[in-house]
């Protein structure tokens, strides 16, 4: 009686497994293809050991590194108005 079966991934499991797949597009990891093909599987998986196989081979990204600010501009008008053109 211990050969229960795995209740189905949570929402929050499929949607977590999909962020982490969408990362993996913008990281280069997957091209939109693999993306698809992965997306789909992870709401059609009915364990959560099924969900996880699905990003099992993905490497594990690194912490995001802070943009840096957008240098300031500055704009000074002795005559006239501060319209920029160009």
């Amino acid at each position: 009686m211990d050969d229960l079966p795995e209740p189905p991934p949570t929402d929050q499991q499929r949607e977590a497994a999909v962020a982490r797949l969408t990362e993996h597009i913008g990281a280069g990891h997957l091209t939109l293809a693999e993306f698809d093909e992965r997306a789909r599987a992870s709401y059609q998986v009915t364990s959560a050991a099924e969900l996880a196989r699905i990003t099992a081979d993905l490497p594990a990204l690194g912490s995001p590194q802070p943009s840096r600010p957008a240098p300031r501009r500055w704009l000074v008008s002795l005559f006239g108005g501060a319209d920029i053109t160009g």
